[in-house]
């Protein structure tokens, strides 16, 4: 009987960093991850579901990828993900 294992080396996930800028709010992560896409929601209960934000809104720069959105009223939350 033969076992075969493959190790794969995994990347870190990248960070997420949510910064406030003259009334806006800029979401942003490293450019080395544009593999990864950005999900909103209003709420972390399973009720709401997370959409994608469009890609066409996506800014980059030398070292980032990011959005910028007007200051929500009420809480919003982003994630990154990774899609298959």
């Amino acid at each position: 009987m033969a076992y075969l294992f493959m190790l794969e080396r995994l990347a870190p996930r990248p960070t997420l960093s949510v910064t406030q800028s003259n009334g806006s709010v800029v979401v942003s992560w490293p450019k080395v991850a544009d593999n990864f896409v950005l999900d909103e929601s209003i709420s972390l209960s399973g009720d709401i579901p997370w959409a994608q934000v469009p890609r066409a809104i996506y800014q980059s720069n030398a070292t980032d990828i990011f959005i910028t959105a007007p200051t929500p009223g009420d809480s919003k939350f982003y994630r990154l993900r990774q899609p298959f």
